[in-house]
């Protein structure tokens, strides 16, 4: 079974932004379809060719979803003063690297593909649930930081700028 058994929405936490939220179910989805369809591969569900073609679109996907993604998620960091968007940007090279590394992999027939699905549903769940949460918690004031809560100092006026980014009334 992909990842978890759990619902898809009920497994994603939001950052109460729906447009990130969404991208984050999308980005969740392709995990679990990749994981899906290397556990196919692994029990031989299927025809081995078909699968193996559906998971490289996964993967493809996955890489354009994402790098929109944490474009979109940045420019609400740099908005929101976000004090670890250097590690947090770190953090999302580090994946594109990865995915990169698959898709090249990929085209010459090396890649682990049981261990993709296991490292990306890994990854996924990790970065939304830690990283993505701290932001959010940052944003509400609730982050604990090495010197105590932080709370964001443009907390007042961020429906203003997030509709700058084009995000109006994007706040849940």
């Amino acid at each position: 079974m992909p990842i978890n058994s759990k619902p898809l929405l009920e497994q994603v936490p939001s950052v109460g932004l729906k447009i990130l939220d969404e991208q984050h179910r999308q980005i969740q989805s392709l995990a679990v379809k990749i994981s899906g369809l290397t556990e196919d591969l692994v029990r031989g569900n299927g025809i081995a060719t078909d699968i193996m073609e559906k998971f490289h679109w996964a993967i493809n996907d996955l890489f354009e979803i994402s790098l929109e993604h944490f474009q979109c998620e940045e420019e609400v960091l740099v908005v929101i003063r976000y004090p670890f968007l250097a590690e947090h940007r770190i953090e999302h090279n580090k994946f594109i690297e990865m995915v990169t590394l698959l898709l090249y992999e990929w085209t010459r027939c090396a890649t682990d593909v049981h261990g993709v699905g296991k490292l990306i549903g890994a990854w996924t769940e990790e970065h939304i649930q830690q990283w993505d949460m701290h932001w959010h918690e940052y944003l509400h004031g609730t982050a604990v930081t090495p010197t105590g809560k932080a709370r964001c100092p443009a907390a007042s006026n961020i429906p203003l700028q997030f509709s700058r980014l084009g995000l109006n009334g994007a706040m849940e």
